[in-house]
């Protein structure tokens, strides 16, 4: 089977189930979590469906020739006030840093069959998040299609979820031709690489089990068949090198990368604080 393929409907299978609170709830009940008024309101957040919004919200600042100029408008207002951020600075004073200068470019648009375009189109809408607030705001009939901070912060664990689906397959789609005794590791590290997510943001178990049962699904299937035992048994020693190639290519570092900073940022039980953006609200 197409890994790529599979690791898409593994995606999709999760974020399917991402507005199912109910299920979340049971989940959390079964583990002995106590949810806090915190974690209600992220729920409430994840009801409201974050994924559609967030398609909602780029489909608004895309919406024809003008609101384009618009949006390209905010962005250099954005480069002007420093609210994408400094590069570090030279003295003790943060704010001695050089701004960081975003291009003019437009957010994009997710595909469902396409790989990873949903995590391409929250990647962007993250990366330009104050020109999108800015221009939502000066247009106050969109400004409910602005988030807010919390709305922000769910958006961003759910891009944190989908870029180990995306990273797993920029390892795969590196290798020219893809054997089983390399796929069948890869499908195991992402298996691995969900769990440790599910540490980090256990507020989003609902939709990383979702996606793990839907691989655990492929994968039982693939070693049922014939031709794994015998890519297993007669091919290990090449199964070895060829997982020590793949750690040693280029592609495989940021999943090495990706695997060691899960959760290691995060405050609280489900999220990392954003920095506050210079001459934009935080709320």
């Amino acid at each position: 089977r197409c890994f790529p393929h599979v690791g898409n409907i593994s995606s999709q299978a999760g974020l399917t189930a991402l507005p199912d609170v109910d299920m979340l709830r049971q989940l959390c009940a079964e583990r002995g979590r106590v949810l806090s008024d915190e974690d209600q309101q992220y729920i409430e957040v994840l009801a409201s469906d974050v994924v559609a919004r967030s398609r909602n919200t780029v489909n608004t600042c895309r919406s024809g020739t003008l609101r384009r100029e618009k949006f390209e408008d905010a962005i250099k207002k954005a480069n002007e006030r420093a609210a994408f951020g400094r590069e570090p600075s030279p003295t003790a004073n943060p704010d001695d840093g050089k701004p960081i200068q975003k291009p003019t470019m437009d957010l994009l648009r997710d595909v469902e069959t396409r790989w990873s375009s949903t995590y391409s189109m929250l990647d962007r809408l993250l990366e330009f998040r104050p020109a999108v607030s800015i221009l939502l705001r000066e247009l106050e009939h969109l400004a409910a299609h602005d988030f807010d901070k919390l709305g922000w912060h769910v958006v961003d664990d759910v891009r944190e979820f989908l870029k180990v689906h995306h990273r797993v397959h920029a390892v795969v789609n590196f290798e020219k031709t893809v054997s089983i005794c390399v796929v069948i590791p890869v499908y195991e590290k992402l298996l691995s690489l969900l769990k440790k997510l599910e540490e980090a943001t256990p507020l989003l178990i609902h939709a990383i089990k979702a996606s793990m049962d839907k691989l655990e699904e492929y994968l039982n299937i693939e070693r049922k068949k014939p031709i794994y035992s015998i890519a297993v048994g007669m091919y290990n020693v090449r199964s070895a090198m060829a997982m020590v190639l793949m750690m040693m290519s280029p592609a495989y570092q940021p999943l090495t990368l990706l695997t060691n900073s899960i959760g290691s940022e995060r405050i609280g039980p489900h999220k990392r604080p954003f920095a506050p953006r210079n001459g934009l609200p935080t709320s």
